[in-house]
Parts: structure tokens; sequence; C-alpha cells
């Protein structure tokens, strides 16, 4: 259960403190010993109890002791003249004194969302390797970490996911009596030298499965092989979950608040091309009926931040300067309801970004990276932010991560135009093409795929098929110009905006 006390999550279960900055580095006893603490909130915790906790009970110095505390108010923001958080009692012991959210009101408010519940299931060892049982309890840890970086799911616990995993084949029991939506489960065995992990979701109101998949490995480093697999199991299944809770939600008749918020989803990620206008305008309604029902959903405001950045970010409004502005509002009001969820502060860094505040934007956007380091929606919005920065080499290293394992993801588009505009900026337009005819082909992508096929194409001297492309652009898009296009462009590195500008021109797009 996470502990929030000013601008700090403490998450015992996951091992992980997050602060302003994102996550806090901390030694285990230091992790150790502020979680008692923390968990104490209520009480003086006494010397002798703090060592039978932390230390197991072995003798040790004052000094050790005030070692420990010391670190754990530097790494909590506090110091001993201070001792805002973590306070001294002269020979009873510490408490922790800051004020601390509710942890049931946290909890409820998951409940009353309507979010679905989520049974990652013990993997399985397939053999008789025992050594396959070290994999497989790393697999179910892993997987239940990193789905938990973000809050649009609630993720069973590990200590629960072990008690229910004997309920595991009845789907209407887990659905009816535990709550729970999703269950991912799999296993391993070994295939001569090579390891073989299968994993598959299935949804316990219809008893179907939704998504499963196998990954061969060479049998070498088997905790490298789980955070491999791990990365892409999530990377696989969230986008799974998120559109089935989408297509559930249009068909209440009667959506609440978190209904709303889904079913404006559905008009960005579900509906045509992402960034149509007409589109981003009715998800904007939604938005707005979800902060109506509950003022205090940071979802709500993130997807009418979304919303407007769909329209002010790659169309051509009357209102646009309103709408960046309200992007804007609703973005850091997300943020500020939430600063350790991940995606709050990937869509306060991808507004600001396009509003040319590009130091603040890649700060946010690096910030929720370091929450949700294997999200590969961060990834492609990030590597965008590097791109217009001129910063091509992290760029194209970030985007090659964010294309290769997110391929579900709806941002998938997003990852493979901008990195071919990398290789286009970078001088290697031809390596750019192939993933530019992908992102051009792929349904989802706006008008940035084309101009990133053009460049490459003129790029490489092609001038009458880029010229063709070009054209093929104006079918879908007719109004655009070398001037509307430099816009919307969130370049602020000159020699890229010409690069860009002069190849467009070299098409025949008009000024």
């Amino acid at each position: 259960m996470e502990i929030r006390f000013g601008p700090y999550c403490l998450d015992p279960d996951r091992h992980e403190l997050l602060g302003p900055e994102g996550p806090v580095e901390v030694e285990p006893q230091v992790f150790a010993l502020l979680t008692l603490l923390a968990e104490n909130a209520d009480r003086v915790v006494s010397k002798d109890e703090i060592i039978d906790v932390v230390w197991d009970g072995r003798i040790i110095s004052d000094a050790s002791l005030n070692s420990r505390i010391n670190a754990v108010r530097r790494a909590v923001g506090d110091d001993g003249k201070a001792q805002a958080i973590i306070r001294t009692y002269p020979r009873r012991g510490f408490r922790f004194v800051a004020d601390v959210e509710p942890q049931s009101t946290a909890g409820s408010a998951l409940e009353a969302a309507g979010r679905s519940r989520v049974l990652v299931s013990p993997f399985q060892n397939q053999s008789s390797d025992a050594e396959l049982n070290h994999l497989c309890e790393a697999l179910t840890e892993d997987v239940i970490s990193e789905l938990s970086h973000g809050a649009q799911f609630i993720i069973t616990s590990r200590r629960a996911a072990y008690s229910l995993a004997d309920t595991l084949g009845d789907s209407a029991a887990l659905r009816r009596e535990h709550g729970v939506r999703y269950v991912i489960e799999g296993g391993a065995r070994r295939m001569g030298n090579r390891l073989r992990i299968a994993a598959q979701l299935s949804n316990t109101e219809t008893d179907g499965v939704l998504w499963s998949e196998h990954y061969l490995r060479d049998d070498e480093d088997l905790f490298s092989v789980a955070e491999e697999v791990t990365r892409l199991i999530a990377a696989a299944v969230v986008p799974v979950m998120q559109r089935a809770d989408r297509q559930r939600a249009l068909a209440k008749a009667h959506p609440d608040a978190w209904d709303h918020v889904l079913r404006g989803w559905v008009h960005i990620h579900d509906q045509g091309r992402m960034g149509q206008e007409d589109e981003a305008r009715v998800a904007r309604e939604e938005f707005r009926k979800a902060i109506a029902l509950d003022p205090r959903l940071p979802e709500a405001y993130c997807g009418l931040a979304n919303s407007c950045f769909q329209i002010f970010g790659l169309n051509f409004p009357d209102d646009r300067e309103a709408r960046s502005q309200e992007a804007l509002i609703n973005a850091r009001k997300a943020f500020e309801l939430n600063m350790f969820d991940a995606e709050f502060s990937a869509c306060l860094g991808l507004v600001l970004v396009h509003l040319h505040k590009n130091d603040e934007g890649t700060m946010a956007l690096r910030r929720a990276l370091s929450i949700a380091p294997s999200d590969t929606h961060m990834k492609a919005r990030l590597g965008l932010a590097l791109v217009a920065l001129g910063q091509l080499v992290e760029a194209r290293e970030v985007l090659l991560q964010a294309n290769e394992i997110g391929k579900l993801h709806s941002s998938h588009g997003v990852a493979t135009v901008w990195l071919a505009m990398a290789l286009v900026f970078d001088g290697a337009p031809m390596d750019a093409e192939p993933y530019a005819r992908e992102a051009v082909a792929n349904p989802k992508t706006q008008f940035w795929a084309n101009v990133a096929l053009i460049l490459s194409l003129v790029g490489q001297g092609r001038l009458e098929e880029a010229a063709t492309a070009r054209k093929d652009m104006q079918a879908f898009r007719r109004e655009l110009t070398i001037s509307r296009v430099a816009e919307l462009l969130p370049l602020v590195d000159e020699r890229l905006l010409a690069i860009m500008l002069d190849g467009l021109r070299a098409a025949g797009l008009p000024d």
C-alpha cells in the first residue's frame, strides 16, 4: 500500500520511493527504516524495535543507527535541524511526523473509479528443473511491479496472487468473489539449451483469451531473460486491456466519471487517424463530463489536455490559442493531483514541448520515463522531444526501443515516425525509409508519417517519388503548406528545421 507525504510516495510492496524528480535511490536498510517509521506514524518507534526489525536484533552502535536515520532524512529532503519528517525523541526513539495521506482513502478512490483489477498469477515451472523456480518467481514479481507503474489498473499484490492461484481455473469465482477482470498467467520450460516462456492474458467475464505469446531465449542469464520478457509482456498486455476497458465503457447505459474518461480515449485512440479534429473535440466533451462528475479525477484532466493537444498540435483550428492554453492548464492540473503517475508527467511534457517550453517539457518527460522506465508510450514521447531539441543520438536509441517492443500500443506510429525523422536529420535517409513506409501504412498515424517518407525520398535524390508521396499527403490534408507545417513543428534546432522545410519544398509543397 502506497504511503504519500508531501511530494513523496513510499511503496513498500514495490520497494520504491518516488520524489519530486522521480525515483529516489536508497539502500535496503535505509528503505526498511523509512518504511518502519512511516507505517507507524501514529507513535514513537523505540531504538530497540528499530534494531529488531532493521538489523534483525544484532548489536549495533548508536553511531550506526544515527547514520541510518540521517540517510532516511536526506532521502526525503529532511535534516536533523528541521526534523519536519523524522523527529528525534531523546531516550525514547523516533517518529514519522509528516502528514500522511490516509491509505484507506487512496484505496477506496481507486475502487470507486471503476478501474479493472488484474491478477498476475504465479508463473509455473513446467519442467522438473528446480532452477526455473527462481525464473518463474522473478517473472511473477517483475510483471506485477511493471504493471504497477500506472494507475489505470488495480494490480493484485504478490501475496494475494499466490493465495488466489488455486482459484485460477474458476473465472466466475475470480470475478464474483475477488473482482478480478483480467488474468495474466504463464510458465517456463527448458528446451535443450534454450528457454521457452509462454504467457497469456484472459478476461474473466468471457473466459476468453485476449492475447498470448511465447518467447524463446538462450539459456544464459535467467534474470536478464526475466527482465527482457517482463518488458515485452507488459508492453503487450497493457494496450490490450486498455482497449477492452474502452469498449466495455461504450456499452454502459449510465456511465460514471471513469466511463466518460474511457469513452474519451476511444475517440483519441480507436476512431480514425490519431489527431482528427472532429474526434478530438468529441473526446474533449467526454473528459469534461468526467470532470463534472468527479473534479478530483486526474485522468480526466489528462485526457482533456490530450484532446486539446490533438486539436491545436495537429490541426489548424480558429481557437488554436485557446485550446493550447486549455491543454497546458489541464496537464498541470492532472500532474498536481498525482505527480507520481508517469502518464501525467508525460502529458505535461508533451504539451510543453509543443508550446516550445522545451527544457521544462523534456524534464517532465524524463521524469515520466524514470517512473515507468520500460513504458514504450513514455519512450515515444521523450524521443519526439529529443528530436525537437536536435539530440539525435539519444533520440534514436529511445525511439528504437519504443519501436521494437511497443507494436501493440497506439503510440507505436509516433515512435516509428520520429525514428524515421531522427534518421533523416542524422544523414541516413535510406535507413529512414523503411520506418517511414511502416508509419504511412499504420492507420493511426497523422500526416507526419507522410512528411517522414517525403524527407527520406528527397534525401536520397528520388524527387519524383517524393512528389508522389507529397500528393498522397495532400489527398487528406489539402490545407498543408510550408508555413502551416512550420506552425505545428516542435523543432527548435534551426538546422533540422531547414532540412524539413527545404525537403518539403523540393517535393512541391507550396509556401
